[in-house]
């Protein structure tokens, strides 16, 4: 399994996203209706180079969450979510609760920021962010 599919499993777990019509975290891009989750890698970088062989990354997604934004009471609803995801994912990484990964890596740590409303298209539905950062180490798998 790749490292974003072992992610987007780990993320669907966020017991918020049950109640949620289309809990399914997508790649890259949401459906275009309410409610709709995606998570898009946003660039990553090799931070840290052993003489074993072992590499440290930094990897960077952000998760996007489609949502009806028409009245006050949609926009509270969805910021609660988001607050709750947010709060999830950081319990999760203070318990060392990680995403399982794959072919020698493993996560070290995993970190949320920048919550906000990204985009509003013309119906009405607007997409949120939420910036997520994993550090990842890859031991020689010689």
């Amino acid at each position: 399994m790749s490292i974003i599919a072992a992610l987007q499993s780990w993320l669907e777990q966020y017991p918020g996203m049950q109640i949620q019509p289309l809990a399914d975290v997508l790649t890259d891009l949401t459906k275009p209706i309410p409610s709709s989750y995606a998570l898009a890698p946003a660039g990553n970088s090799v931070t840290q180079t052993y003489i074993t062989g072992k590499r440290t990354y930094t990897n960077n997604y952000v998760f996007y969450a489609r949502e009806s934004i028409l009245d006050e009471a949609d926009r509270v609803e969805n910021h609660d979510f988001l607050e709750g995801f947010t709060e999830w994912i950081e319990e999760r990484a203070e318990n060392e609760d990680f995403p399982e990964l794959s072919g020698g890596y493993a996560v070290d740590s995993i970190g949320v920021s920048n919550l906000l409303l990204f985009d509003v298209d013309e119906n009405g539905i607007g997409t949120y962010q939420v910036q997520i950062q994993t550090k990842i180490t890859k031991w020689r798998t010689t």
